[in-house]
């Protein structure tokens, strides 16, 4: 009987990989054409283009301009790094400019899985997790061209790191000494 309850196991993770898996490939071939390239999508873009192009973070729109020629960094700095290694890695397109948003959302639903669990139980983790990844905004922003997938890992990953020092560094918490 044991041996059947842990061979249950194993075929429910390994269904839940596959159907993983499949979400990531359905995603990926979907990313270029779901939903419509706002029209706002390619401004992001043209700094981590010109970038690549030229090695500056620069819009020539806004020539003359406070040097914003040169260097237009308002979506910030990382963001439009990982934007240019796409770029540089893949070429430019719709796919490439957006597929940095879908990696950043991937890995917001690994560390939403983590945090949740730090803080409840792993069942409530799962469920939340998947709760997230099938929500109408999760899935329009991890295939937009825009910093809001990057913008939703770094917070939930700060909100993590917070909790886990929290747990195994109290001592060093010196802004914070009712912790």
């Amino acid at each position: 009987m044991k041996k059947l309850i842990e061979n249950h196991d194993i075929l429910i993770k390994a269904g839940a990989y596959f159907l993983i898996l499949i979400l990531i490939v359905f995603n990926l071939l979907t990313l270029k054409n779901i939903p419509q390239v706002w029209m706002d999508e390619p401004w992001y873009k043209e700094n981590a283009w010109t970038f690549v192009q030229e090695g500056h973070f620069g819009n020539k729109m806004f020539s003359g301009l406070y040097g914003l020629e040169k260097n237009n960094v308002a979506y910030g700095r990382l963001y439009l790094l990982a934007e240019a290694a796409s770029f540089k890695l893949f070429g430019l397109g719709p796919f490439q400019a957006r597929l940095p948003q879908f990696i950043f959302g991937l890995l917001s639903l690994l560390v939403l899985c983590k945090l949740v669990e730090l803080l409840f139980d792993r069942k409530i983790a799962l469920w939340s997790t998947i709760t997230f990844a099938f929500s109408v905004t999760f899935l329009m922003h991890s295939h937009e061209a825009r910093p809001e997938m990057m913008l939703t890992f770094f917070i939930l990953f700060s909100f993590y790191l917070l909790l886990v020092a929290r747990r195994t560094f109290r001592p060093c918490f010196i802004f914070y000494p009712d912790w």
